[in-house]
């Protein structure tokens, strides 16, 4: 039986949560019934060797543009720099859906599978051609100034025909009134796409000699509350807490162009900084710099997660976090805000301890009772290991995948694209 071809659009920029959970994916699904092929809109070399290594085709399809507007990224009147995303989405609309459609005649695939929300525009181009669609909400939506972007993206949601996956009920409701869709989490898999609950949590128990160890794996993103996290570190040695703190994740990466890094080098001289900067000057202000250990992203976090005693996530805006889930597949109990996706990972007071967003005094204490109180710390985190087990099964998780891409993709080409002929676009779909 021939195997039917799935392209996978990837709109991220940088590794992070979303290219690690769509590795987990198509690695994952039915190789003998589905060959996966992954477009890079934004492409790296990291991120074309995090696919490559595990054996999965990449592709690059540089100048499709995505349709920024949820919690991860948006523009507003209030940061003017941030228009430019805006003014660039609309710029460049129609030139997406040409894209769009080459990649499609290039690849001839049976289904496209678009890895976020945001891929709105590739996903006008998709219905105009007849092409299968599986749509993955990642983001949760943010209402902006007048609220008519994200009515643009609900519209589209609820206009073309896809398949629509959300991570959480929270965005399942929040987007389209859970009118149509299904909700699958993320889940966790080994990186040698064989998915799985690791076997055995605390496999590398923390140092008993050495100080319990905080986990935070959002890198310095605004969005992942990294200065509420050192402000509640400075309390909590105030309070004479020991603890050590592990700060993973995406950082400042280099000007793609040597003019921009030449005036991010001027700013900088002239006493500007961005935000990882701000919160590094934090870290040092606060004489934290010997008790936290500042490291890039990496794939290693079984290694980080085994380390650790208890992982902290207090993000500003609602979303879906990895983190929280992977660190229940561990056994690490969890400090969190208490915000839409988070809320659907973590039982507060069983599995983990929720707290409002931006509460640097309410962070503190509740990681302060984790690393003083280490009965209640293993409760929660057998609790929430057990959770994991039932709510993040890989296999589970995958053959609903399997079988609505079997669902989808039809015995016989029943598309230009699939069929061998080049088909045709129409480029009057306008940006509402």
């Amino acid at each position: 039986m021939q195997r039917k071809t799935i392209l996978y659009i990837q709109h991220a920029a940088r590794m992070g949560g979303a290219p690690m959970s769509l590795l987990y994916l198509a690695g994952g699904i039915d190789q003998s019934r589905f060959r996966p092929v992954i477009a890079l809109i934004s492409p790296t070399p990291e991120l074309r060797d995090l696919y490559e290594s595990h054996g999965i085709e990449v592709v690059e399809a540089p100048g499709i543009t995505t349709f920024e507007h949820t919690t991860a990224l948006w523009a507003t009147v209030f940061q003017p720099r941030s228009l430019l995303v805006l003014f660039k989405s609309i710029v460049r609309f129609r030139r997406t859906l040409q894209l769009t459609q080459d990649l499609v005649d290039r690849v001839r695939p049976d289904i496209v599978h678009l890895n976020s929300v945001v891929l709105a525009p590739s996903a006008i181009a998709l219905r105009a051609a007849g092409i299968p669609v599986v749509w993955h909400v990642r983001e949760a939506t943010v209402r902006g100034i007048f609220g008519l972007r994200t009515r643009w993206l609900r519209n589209q949601l609820s206009a073309i025909p896809a398949e629509i996956i959300f991570l959480s009920e929270y965005d399942h409701q929040r987007w389209i009134g859970g009118r149509r869709g299904i909700v699958l989490p993320n889940f966790v898999t080994s990186l040698d796409g064989n998915p799985s609950v690791p076997s055995a949590p605390g496999a590398s128990p923390p140092d008993a000699k050495g100080p319990p160890v905080i986990l935070f794996l959002g890198g310095f993103l605004k969005i992942k509350g990294t200065h509420v996290l050192v402000s509640a570190l400075h309390q909590l040695k105030m309070q004479g807490v020991e603890f050590r703190c592990i700060l993973a994740g995406p950082m400042r990466t280099p000007a793609s162009r040597r003019w921009k890094q030449r005036i991010r080098d001027l700013a900088t001289r002239a006493g500007h900084r961005d935000y990882e900067g701000r919160v590094r000057a934090q870290i040092h202000r606060l004489g934290l710099g010997p008790d936290v250990t500042i490291l890039p992203f990496t794939t290693d976090t079984p290694g980080l997660f085994r380390s650790a005693s208890v992982l902290a996530f207090p993000s500003t805006r609602p979303h879906f976090a990895r983190p929280v889930m992977e660190a229940a597949c561990y056994g690490v109990p969890v400090v969190a805000s208490r915000i839409g996706g988070v809320m659907d990972l973590v039982d507060d007071g069983a599995t983990g301890i929720l707290v409002e967003p931006g509460d640097v005094g309410g962070l503190a204490r509740g990681l302060g009772r984790l690393l003083t109180e280490p009965g209640t710390a293993a409760a929660f985190g057998s609790a929430a290991r057990r959770k994991a087990a039932k709510d993040f099964d890989a296999s589970k998780i995958l053959e609903t995948i399997n079988s609505l891409y079997e669902r989808l993709a039809p015995s016989a080409p029943s598309n230009p694209a699939t069929a061998g002929h080049p088909g045709s676009l129409p480029l009057d779909a306008g940006c509402a």
